[in-house]
């Protein structure tokens, strides 16, 4: 299980974990793009918005709220 905390980065610039070659951009909600892209290009960075409270409380699954996608 994964642990999370809320407070201050402490990430140093001097240590570098990866390097980017390439990259794709793959459409929202689109499986078989992403599927492509992983099998082309390696592993996946996603981004999620963390607006929704229903969010601040999800601990295992599949994260689905219909208020994600929406604009604010």
């Amino acid at each position: 299980l994964c642990s999370f905390q809320e407070g201050a980065c402490h990430f140093e610039g001097t240590h570098r974990g990866a390097t980017i070659d390439a990259f794709a951009h793959v459409p929202k909600n689109n499986n078989t793009a992403l599927k492509v892209a992983v099998a082309k290009y390696g592993p996946a960075a996603v981004s999620i918005n963390v607006n929704p409270l229903s969010l601040k409380f999800y601990s295992w699954g599949v994260y689905d709220d219909p208020e994600c996608g929406k604009m604010l």
